[in-house]
């Protein structure tokens, strides 16, 4: 899976790598899994688990405050964090 991202760096999906799409070919929106929720660096722990977890490549999508990529994260990580810090605080 690759994340195909917009010149603004906002995430628009993932694209398979077995799509059909060859080097130097136009990504199309038809390509693209949507799936899965995004989560905000000043988010949650809940929210970038969530993203995780409903992401078709197993990796939550992290965006910062302008909706920009910050990221991925996987659902052991964050639980990680969970149990270390006792909280379900901020992602930071």
């Amino acid at each position: 899976w690759i994340l195909v991202v917009d010149g603004a760096a906002k995430p628009q999906g993932w694209l398979s790598v077995g799509a059909g799409a060859a080097a130097g070919d136009q990504v199309t929106p038809d390509l693209l899994h949507r799936g899965g929720t995004v989560a905000s660096t000043s988010g949650t722990y809940r929210s970038a688990l969530d993203a995780a977890l409903s992401s078709p490549t197993g990796r939550g999508v992290i965006v910062d405050d302008s909706g920009a990529f910050a990221g991925t994260v996987r659902a052991a990580q964050v639980v990680a964090l969970i149990e270390a810090r006792g909280s379900a605080g901020a992602v930071r």
